[in-house]
């Protein structure tokens, strides 16, 4: 499943997000609440904590059996 992470203030329900930070394929998908560690440099990374869930779907074929095809993960940046 795909997984991609946008600040949610960035987030609007009827396009397609746009300035993503972060796009992957897992099958673990991190509930509300949980803090997300993106990159790592020597200036160290960006933690974002998940504030809300949209699962999307792909009109498909009978034959497909994955229920969502991406989870975007609408995060706020966690205070340094």
């Amino acid at each position: 499943m795909k997984i991609s992470v946008v600040r949610q203030e960035d987030y609007r329900i009827n396009e397609i997000p746009k300035s993503t930070i972060l796009e992957k394929s897992s099958e673990h998908v991190p509930n509300v609440g949980d803090i997300i560690k993106v990159g790592h440099t020597l200036n160290g990374f960006e933690a974002f904590k998940v504030d809300n869930r949209v699962f999307r779907s792909k009109v498909t074929k009978a034959e497909d059996d994955t229920a969502f095809h991406e989870v975007v993960l609408l995060v706020s940046e966690l205070e340094k």
